[in-house]
């Protein structure tokens, strides 16, 4: 059921929020994680995760992944 606001389902779609977050992000299992230590988050980007995260509920971590080369 979808539960993020209005504003953010107007601005955002599945897709056009997984590209902005896959520029600086990689995502596991429905975690998205920086690609680097000390990667700031941008506007945009915390305007895609709060999407992802009430409408798709993805999660966060702010660890680099290990397993990323």
């Amino acid at each position: 059921m979808p539960q993020a606001t209005d504003e953010l389902r107007e601005r955002w779609n599945l897709n056009s929020a997984l590209e902005v977050m896959d520029v600086n992000h990689v995502c596991e299992h429905g975690i998205f994680m920086p690609r680097s230590f000390g990667q700031a988050i941008t506007p945009e980007e915390e305007s895609a995760m709060d999407y992802l995260f009430q409408e798709w509920d993805y999660g966060y971590e702010s660890l680099p992944n290990p397993n990323d080369e």
